[in-house]
């Protein structure tokens, strides 16, 4: 069995790289996706520090409510691939979301890791770091980056 590792966080690029997933994964035929969503702690922390630096107060189910919305992103993208024919799972985690879908990919023995571009145009990935640039050169797994063809001109 074929198995290819989705990343997603919901964006419109994520979504747009399983779909491509799904096709991959019908054209493939004995082939099984597993939808990956990661929860970035440090996203929340990130959150309790004003522009100006200093420390402001957050609800304390910040991190729930991320949790939340990514879980649901898991199952609406999970109903996006049913269509492909083939099994469908799940998986949540939480941590440095380049290190865990790595850590994944690997530890479960996949094939494939498909990811969608961030669209923040090369200058940004630069400045501020990206998934997807880190899992290409650190995976010792294939990764396949779908591009968004509206955001290329």
């Amino acid at each position: 069995m074929f198995k290819i590792l989705v990343a997603t966080d919901g964006s419109r690029y994520a979504d747009k790289a399983a779909d491509f997933a799904g096709v991959l994964a019908r054209k493939i035929g004995d082939a099984e996706i597993t939808v990956l969503s990661v929860l970035d702690p440090g996203l929340a922390s990130q959150a309790a520090i004003s522009p100006a630096g200093m420390p402001v107060t957050i609800p304390i189910n910040l991190t729930e409510d991320m949790r939340n919305a990514l879980e649901q992103v898991l199952q609406e993208t999970q109903q996006r691939l049913i269509t492909s024919g083939r099994p469908v799972n799940v998986q949540f985690e939480q941590g440095k979301p380049a290190r865990v879908i790595r850590a994944v990919a690997e530890g479960d023995g996949f094939d494939l890791i498909v990811m969608g571009a961030s669209g923040h145009g090369r200058i940004a990935d630069i400045l501020m770091g990206s998934v997807s640039d880190e899992v290409v050169h650190k995976s010792a797994i294939p990764v396949l980056i779908v591009p968004n063809k509206e955001d290329r001109r």
